[in-house]
């Protein structure tokens, strides 16, 4: 049987314990050898943990599709929408504020898809006080209105930082603190603030050299935490919580993301004192590259090309047909490849470039393209898909596809590509 036991020095394993039964003399005896286990478990709970993130990245792989069609939709519709909101004006204002939600949620989508296949995340300068504003907009409908949720964001500089991964640090760590309110009664404060760190008002300990930081602290005042739950919090699979509240990944991946930014991160908290995270991260002079473009009508305009587009959801064909159109192009849209086909072969000389999606019933975006290059072989062609886990943009590349786009793409992005190629086709 498997006992958990305690050793002299105050420490704890799992052993496995091994009862047996001798004589010597006229004495029987029973002997107990115990094996100390803790590793094997350690492994065991290791090997369901990748059992379950391999779940999660193929979960992630299935939906991602489909979800970015969704948001392509939502997007491009947004976009159009802003050409007719007058300047400066709320419809403006709402209407941006919306672009933005947009773009969180195509990044968290990325930021599943790259913790399923640890891959780099794109980094860039961004206004950290923006991120934590829209993690606290979205904390503050997900927890109790009896929990206060405080901020102070005194600080307008920017980090050189992955934003998808900001907002994970700010949802986890308040996430935390939410589950150490017992009772659903209590506060949480999160405070920003820049700060100068020099030789003498360092941490030697941290490694983290003198120069000018933000300093963000998420501080709660729950059950607290003794000293030796303290010094395990950011250890992999370490958790307080019940069975299926959490995986004890939450803050040794928040470790690991502060790390892999240059930063620090560091914990106060006594048992019924509350907690408290401190983390630093150094300021970049760049401008933050977060700002949402608008495509400007009069550099993007088409010469009335004829566009094939293809793609098996009907929201992307309309958005397309009303965006292509209101620019200046002639667009013929179909949501199944062999219509599509069937009408290129009719007037193939009428059509001026080809853009499909890879993944479609009875056809593939590949194979669709392969038909029509018999046909039209200096057709020029832009693929696009809502999951490029399978698809290697530069094999697509090389087999003649002259751009490949991943959903959901901003209108603008989707007219300058067109306008290179045309560009370049002529």
């Amino acid at each position: 049987f498997k006992w958990k036991f305690k050793t002299f020095s105050g420490n704890t394993f799992i052993g496995s314990v091994s009862l047996s039964r001798y004589s010597q003399g006229n004495k029987n005896y029973t002997q107990a050898i115990i094996r100390d286990i803790s590793a094997n478990k350690e492994l065991e709970q290791k090997y369901r943990l990748a059992q379950k993130m391999e779940a999660i990245g193929t979960l992630a792989g299935g939906i991602a599709h489909d979800f970015n069609n969704i948001l392509a939709g939502l997007l491009g519709f947004n976009e159009m929408a802003l050409r007719y909101a007058p300047e400066k004006s709320k419809l403006e204002n709402f209407l941006l504020g919306s672009l933005k939600s947009i773009d969180r949620a195509k990044e968290l989508v990325d930021q599943i898809l790259t913790f399923s296949r640890h891959t780099e995340q794109e980094k860039r300068p961004v206004k950290i006080a923006t991120v934590i504003a829209e993690a606290l907009k979205l904390l503050r409908a997900t927890i109790p209105s009896t929990i206060a949720l405080r901020s102070e964001l005194n600080s307008d500089s920017s980090v050189f930082a992955d934003p998808t991964q900001l907002h994970q640090i700010i949802m986890n760590l308040c996430t935390n603190a939410f589950h150490a309110l017992e009772g659903n009664v209590g506060s949480i404060a999160v405070n920003l603030r820049d700060i100068t760190l020099t030789a003498e008002t360092g941490v030697p300990e941290t490694g983290i050299p003198p120069g000018n930081y933000v300093q963000l602290t998420v501080q709660d005042n729950g059950i607290g935490m003794d000293n030796e739950t303290l010094h395990k919090v950011f250890e992999p699979y370490f958790t307080t919580k019940a069975t299926g509240k959490g995986t004890g990944l939450g803050l040794a991946v928040v470790h690991g993301i502060i790390t892999s930014h240059h930063g620090h991160i560091s914990v106060t908290s006594a048992p019924d004192e509350g907690t408290t995270f401190t983390i630093i991260l150094p300021i970049t002079e760049a401008d933050d590259a977060s700002e949402v473009p608008v495509a400007q009508s009069r550099n993007l305009r088409g010469a009335g090309q004829h566009i094939l587009f293809v793609d098996d959801e009907e929201t992307i064909i309309n958005l397309a047909n009303e965006a292509l159109t209101a620019y200046g192009y002639t667009v013929s849209v179909y949501t199944a490849p062999e219509d599509a086909l069937e009408a290129f072969r009719k007037a193939p000389e009428s059509f001026d470039l080809l853009i499909t999606d890879m993944t479609m019933p009875n056809m593939t975006g590949h194979e669709l393209t392969v038909q029509i290059r018999s046909i039209k072989p200096d057709i020029p062609v832009i693929m696009s898909s809502g999951y490029s886990e399978d698809i290697s943009r530069s094999q697509l590349l090389d087999d003649g596809v002259n751009e490949f786009l991943l959903k959901p793409v901003r209108i603008e992005t989707l007219l300058t590509t067109i306008q290179a190629i045309f560009t370049d086709h002529n």
